[in-house]
């Protein structure tokens, strides 16, 4: 059985998908974990899948799920939840913003009795590079705001965490937009939590999927966990 599951949500990122494989491929290889990836892609017109499916000829350890409905990067791995073989789960993004080699770091809270583990960008040595002013003043809104709902995590918005499967078991999660990690910590069912500061780089290829439409759903996303932890 794989010890650790990795969940990669894709759209549109034929220029990342290869090396991100390769990347997550060598830390499994170097640190002798035995693990998988699942890469969860929203039907990309650009061949993402292609290159992932080609990409299994290589390794013996990726599935490759291509999504035609509800799309979406927390929909995407909600359903990914479902393909993982592994009772760890990892999340990390395509392009690069999330360092793979700390991978082992998470796993190893994990094992040591952690039930969730969040990167942080925000605790001591964390760190954000290739934003500019205004996309940095969004981001520190957005975490300030659900803070006030996960208070013990300096980063509940991070896309980038490890949790143990029993977190989301028979566990309903409404995810909107891009904060899947929030929606766990919301509704998932953990009680030790867990951070690794890690530097977050923006992407060098392709472009980034914020707008005013990622904006909405993310306020309606912290009114419906704030009403579900009322209840």
């Amino acid at each position: 059985m794989n010890v650790i599951s990795i969940i990669i949500p894709t759209y549109n990122e034929s220029e990342n998908i290869e090396n991100i494989i390769n990347a997550i491929e060598e830390v499994f290889s170097i640190d002798m974990i035995n693990g998988e990836l699942v890469i969860v892609d929203d039907n990309s017109p650009d061949g993402t899948a292609t290159i992932a499916e080609r990409m299994k000829k290589r390794y013996d350890n990726i599935k490759v799920i291509v999504r035609t409905s509800d799309r979406g990067l927390s929909q995407s791995v909600v359903e990914g939840f479902d393909h993982c073989d592994s009772d760890t789960i990892g999340v990390i993004d395509c392009d690069f913003s999330h360092p793979p080699e700390q991978i082992p770091l998470f796993l190893e809270k994990i094992e040591n009795g952690c039930d969730v583990v969040f990167g942080t960008r925000y605790a001591s040595e964390g760190e954000i590079k290739g934003w500019g002013a205004k996309r940095k003043l969004i981001s520190t809104g957005a975490t300030f705001l659900a803070r006030l709902l996960i208070p013990k995590s300096t980063d509940p918005v991070s896309g980038f965490f490890v949790i143990d499967r029993s977190v989301v078991k028979d566990v309903v999660l409404r995810p909107r937009g891009y904060k899947i990690g929030l929606e766990i910590l919301g509704k998932g069912n953990w009680s030790k939590y867990c951070e690794i500061p890690y530097v977050f780089q923006d992407r060098e290829m392709g472009s980034s999927k914020l707008g005013k439409r990622e904006i909405y759903e993310y306020i309606l996303q912290l009114f419906d966990i704030f009403m579900y932890k009322i209840r």
